[in-house]
């Protein structure tokens, strides 16, 4: 059905107004709150901690909003940043990001697998929720579930450098276990890593347990799960992982049959309080 020139004028205008919200330096829409320069231009707010002058005038930035600007980005729609994927959501920009944290059309890539140095990538890049099929059916892995002991997904090899990358479901989401042994170290590294966006990663948090197989020493522990998407090429370079001098695993947790029966993965939803 065509547009009237009444729905024709208000697309234009529509579009000018984004024009004139519309950041310089980061071109995205701004959002509040949006103050200004000595001179009245307007200083984006995600850009803002990164300028000690007007990026326009070189003006100092001060503490005044644009309260009219401010009200007007609230009114304007934005589409995902997902919707080339499909997503057909759209929202307020103070209010886009939020959804795109958990967007049902959030392409991921898979990771899983096994090998020396690293893992070779199959190339598979879909949505979340295919994920857990495609790992079933092309790489005929189970997965993995947190509350359950997961002797089998370290294997009994520890004399030689070897990664496995496996995926786990828990609290209705996915995460990507990492295991690493490094001869050349001597160490053996391990690290949970949230499927999503970093600000989602923050909501969860991981603990691993290790009992000696004399029950005599344990070891645990803790920390934030990092995203996978904000991760370099090896995960093991962040502080999101756990590692352990090689020999003392040997010698205290894993037994005669090279299993590693006191072993456990817990991952926790992390409370507002804490």
């Amino acid at each position: 059905m065509p547009q009237t020139r009444k729905e024709e004028t208000f697309d234009v205008l529509k579009r000018w107004i984004s024009t004139q919200l519309e950041c310089l330096l980061c071109v995205e829409i701004m959002t509040p709150p949006i103050v200004v320069c000595s001179n009245g231009h307007m200083i984006c707010n995600n850009c803002k901690p990164k300028l000690d002058k007007c990026h326009f005038c070189r003006a100092i930035i001060t503490s005044r909003k644009n309260i009219f600007a401010e009200e007007i980005s609230k009114l304007l729609k934005v589409r995902c940043s997902y919707a080339h994927e499909g997503c057909q959501v759209q929202e307020s920009p103070d209010k886009i990001e939020e959804h795109e944290v958990a967007c049902f059309y959030q392409p991921v890539e898979c990771l899983a697998g096994s090998g020396a140095q690293c893992v070779v990538k199959c190339g598979w890049r879909g949505r979340k929720c295919e994920l857990l099929g495609h790992v079933a059916y092309q790489h005929s892995m189970t997965m993995i579930h947190p509350d359950l002991p997961i002797r089998f997904i370290s294997p009994y090899i520890y004399e030689q450098d070897y990664t496995n990358i496996s995926l786990i479901c828990a609290h209705s989401e996915c995460f990507w276990l990492t295991l690493k042994y490094d001869m050349k170290k001597n160490r053996r590294f391990e690290g949970v890593h949230f499927i999503g966006h970093a600000k989602k990663a923050k909501e969860f948090r991981y603990r691993c347990d290790l009992l000696s197989c004399d029950g005599k020493t344990g070891t645990t522990f803790f920390s934030t799960t990092g995203s996978i998407f904000h991760e370099t090429d090896d995960v093991f370079d962040t502080t999101h992982h756990f590692q352990m001098d090689l020999d003392v695993f040997k010698q205290l947790y894993v037994d005669k049959d090279g299993k590693v029966p006191g072993y456990k993965l817990i991952i926790e939803k992390v409370r507002h309080s804490e």
